[in-house]
């Protein structure tokens, strides 16, 4: 599948914008018009089309969702890849325990090596990881000044009281 963008329709674009299926299918060529065709292919047309507005300078965010591509505002980008980046973080915890469930009295010296290095690795960089964004939340925490107040608590009305209390 070879896609091809016009200088024209690069510049056409802007933040906000959203490549529907029926353009997706016709920037990508594609005969089959069937969901899976249409995702596999606007992945694609998001994939090719985020190399060549970053080489034109445009540092956009984009995001595939029922066969259409989406450039992302400022806003929603911030968002999306907050939500990307803590899904990796999920990824890489999850990693490290299935890696940590291996039995290791199954495997050949070279492989008990290999496993011990890797697990090594992933242990490190998980642990580096989670210190840092200690360390970042500690930061970015807001200060008292900043904290905004909790509402203040009523009492319920005397009718709800508890006698004596």
């Amino acid at each position: 599948m070879k896609i091809y963008f016009e200088q024209d329709f690069i510049d056409g674009l802007s933040k906000g914008d959203c490549i529907p299926p029926s353009d997706v299918v016709k920037l990508a060529g594609i005969i089959e018009t069937d969901q899976d065709s249409i995702n596999f292919a606007a992945l694609k047309v998001a994939g090719l089309l985020e190399k060549v507005l970053w080489k034109n300078g445009k540092h956009w965010s984009l995001r595939v969702a029922n066969g259409s591509v989406y450039i992302l505002s400022d806003a929603e980008s911030v968002e999306f890849q907050a939500k990307r980046f803590r899904t990796g973080v999920k990824k890489i915890r999850r990693s490290k325990k299935h890696v940590e469930r291996v039995d290791v009295s199954q495997l050949g010296e070279i492989d008990k090596r290999r496993h011990e290095i890797e697990s090594r690795k992933i242990s490190v960089s998980l642990d580096s990881l989670q210190r840092s964004l200690r360390d970042v939340n500690k930061a970015t925490r807001p200060t008292q000044s900043e904290r905004v107040a909790p509402p203040p608590v009523m009492k319920p009305p005397a009718f709800f009281r508890r006698p004596g209390g």
